[in-house]
């Protein structure tokens, strides 16, 4: 299957670096971790409670730095969550502005030839890449925060069961001793000392392995911050150099406010029917298109289709046409060709309802 990313250099990196990520390479061999999830950071366990419910409390001097490494690998796995599904739903929009570019420039282009409409298209198109790479870049540092949260757990929960059968052996050690009244007590200890040293040893390489691990994830941090700068670079206007614009007529009549309610009265005014529509307003910030028909036939308007009150009427007309073509169950376009089509039949549609519909607004002043 190809990748959405397939033939975008920049973002092919980026996915090489969540590859790398999400197949655990970075992770220290030595931990031998399958994973533990994020609620394990959380998770309340004592085993050295386990001493005082056993009577062995003249050992707790001995264990307690062990389990100050567990209260140490503690920690609140909401913010964590919360991280990661923030960067998501960046990469989800970024996304979406994708789509979006792409399918103002097919609409652009669509009416528009020459050098200039070349430059254009070659200009946005590197945008549209360079979106295409930001939306990986999110979504891979939201594997990375979710990656190294999920090892710090796992190794919580190393920590903790390795100081949970240290312990029960502590515990066993020490009911030796008292069933032998104080005179097996010197063997015990030196059982204790011997057991303590050795846990102690294998939670100390729980945590190198830890720290080693993470320390693993530097260059890929790094290398992810680079190629966000160079995609990020791409929209930077002093290395753009000029803006590029279509210039487009703007129909008769005012200018509309960027409302639910101006579509509605200029609906009712022209007698178009949008009572069975799934109509929202896009970002005032786009540019580029008067308004667009998602697969699942929902509609978003745009600043643009708002400039006067033939634009927005003659929008709802073109985009209704389009809503109704896929209800009818025409597939939506899956390449430039289609797209093309696709226009072509809505703006026939469009311009014919125009002229011969009864209403005309006031002339602009040419």
């Amino acid at each position: 299957m190809t990748s959405a990313v397939a033939g975008i250099g920049i973002a092919e990196d980026i996915e090489l670096i969540a590859g790398s990520v999400r197949n655990g390479s970075w992770i220290d061999g030595t931990l031998g971790v399958t994973g533990a999830g994020l609620e394990a950071l959380a998770y309340v366990a004592d085993p050295v409670g386990m001493l005082l419910q056993s009577g062995a409390a003249w050992l707790l001097e001995h264990v307690r730095p062990l389990s100050a490494a567990l209260d140490q690998l503690a920690g609140d796995p909401v913010p964590i969550e919360g991280n990661a599904r923030t960067w998501r739903e960046a990469a989800e929009g970024l996304r979406e502005q994708a789509a979006e570019i792409g399918w103002s420039v097919r609409h652009d282009l669509s009416e528009w030839e020459g050098a200039a409409a070349e430059a254009y298209r070659a200009r946005s198109g590197g945008e549209q890449h360079a979106t295409v790479a930001l939306a990986a870049a999110a979504e891979t540092m939201a594997a990375l925060i979710e990656g190294a949260g999920t090892l710090v757990a796992a190794v919580r929960l190393l920590v903790r069961d390795a100081i949970a059968f240290l312990v029960s052996r502590l515990v066993t050690y020490a009911a030796e001793a008292a069933f032998s009244l104080g005179l097996a007590t010197p063997l015990v200890v030196g059982q204790v000392t011997a057991a303590i040293s050795a846990w102690g040893a294998r939670i100390a390489g729980f945590l190198r392995g830890l720290l080693h691990s993470l320390r693993n994830l530097v260059p890929l941090t790094r290398a992810l911050t680079d190629h966000i700068g160079r995609a990020a670079a791409v929209f930077n206007p002093a290395r753009a150099g000029e803006t590029l614009n279509r210039v487009r007529r703007i129909g008769d009549g005012p200018p509309q406010p960027f409302k639910m309610r101006s579509v509605r009265q200029i609906a009712a005014r022209y007698g178009i029917d949008i009572s069975d529509l799934r109509i929202e307003l896009g970002r005032p910030t786009f540019r580029g298109a008067c308004g667009q028909t998602l697969p699942n036939g929902t509609i978003k308007l745009y600043m643009q289709g708002f400039r006067s009150e033939e634009d927005l009427a003659r929008t709802l007309v073109h985009e209704r046409f389009h809503r109704n073509e896929l209800a009818a169950g025409r597939p939506y376009p899956r390449d430039d060709a289609e797209f093309d089509a696709f226009e072509d039949r809505a703006y026939a549609h469009e311009d014919e309802w125009w002229e011969n519909q009864p209403i005309r607004p006031e002339p602009r002043a040419r």
